[in-house]
């Protein structure tokens, strides 16, 4: 059963509301773990291992936001200045911050988007400016 936006899932009520997409956050504490605390590696549902990383950032103060460790954030230190999807997720009466990676699209209409904005600023021609105190036009000017 695949988890919905308010939504019952797996007998569970879970909420999740997107808090804002793609912020920059500065991490102020970074935790990795790749085992429970029984030892036991973390699995995924197909039996793959994976690493849980957990930080704490300026923006959220002591809240603690999970997410997945891969290549991309392999390098994150405390101090760096990131770029994540921030969820927050209400589970068995708990709420909870998750964080994720930015979507490669995400990315590119944001870029576009920055683009299209500085495109237009320099290519839009502005009105003349008139000095309405001496009365002089630039077209009068004859350089």
């Amino acid at each position: 059963m695949e988890c919905k936006l308010r939504n019952e899932c797996k007998g569970r009520e879970t909420v999740n509301e997107t808090v804002n997409k793609m912020q920059t956050l500065q991490i102020t504490k970074i935790f990795r773990s790749w085992k429970d605390k029984q030892g036991k590696p973390y699995m995924t549902k197909d039996g793959r291992e994976y690493e849980r990383l957990a930080i704490k950032t300026r923006e959220y103060g002591d809240a603690w936001m999970s997410g997945f460790g891969n290549r991309v954030n392999s390098n994150w230190r405390e101090g760096d200045a990131v770029e994540v999807n921030v969820d927050r997720v209400q589970k068995d009466g708990k709420e909870y911050l998750n964080f994720s990676m930015p979507n490669i699209w995400d990315t590119v209409h944001q870029l576009e988007a920055r683009i299209g904005a500085l495109e237009e600023a320099v290519l839009t021609p502005k009105a003349p400016k008139v000095d309405k105190e001496d009365g002089i036009r630039p077209e009068d000017v004859p350089f």
